[in-house]
């Protein structure tokens, strides 16, 4: 298990060939030509899809007549479990603290618990 873990990271830093069409779109976009910045903006991008689709579903439901609240709370939970701060709650200004998550946790929470 651990070797093909040690495999993978290796396969990571490859540099992509300069034939290739990722190999443009690393140096439009100013990253460096290996996998990890392909899979990186993957990751992002899937990101970006969930956050977009959950916040959809959450208006949708939220803007029936008779809104179904354990719907809002299921959909508001899972928001927060995956992003780590609250669709919800909007900061009251621009010095309150952008919270970012970890695993769950917010940096707030853990600076406030640390």
């Amino acid at each position: 298990y651990i070797e093909k873990l040690k495999e993978i990271a290796q396969n990571l830093l490859f540099y992509i060939d300069e034939k290739k069409e990722a190999y443009k779109f690393c140096q439009d976009n100013g990253f460096e030509p290996v996998i990890l910045s392909i899979t990186i903006e993957r990751l992002n991008c899937a990101g970006e899809k969930i956050k977009a689709d959950i916040q959809a579903e959450f208006d949708a439901e939220n803007s029936k007549k008779k809104p179904n609240q354990e719907k809002l709370v299921e959909l508001r939970e899972k928001y927060i479990r995956v992003f780590g701060v609250d669709p919800v709650v909007k900061p009251q200004d621009d010095k309150e603290i952008q919270q970012s998550s970890f695993y769950g946790l917010t940096v707030e929470y853990i600076a406030n618990k640390g």
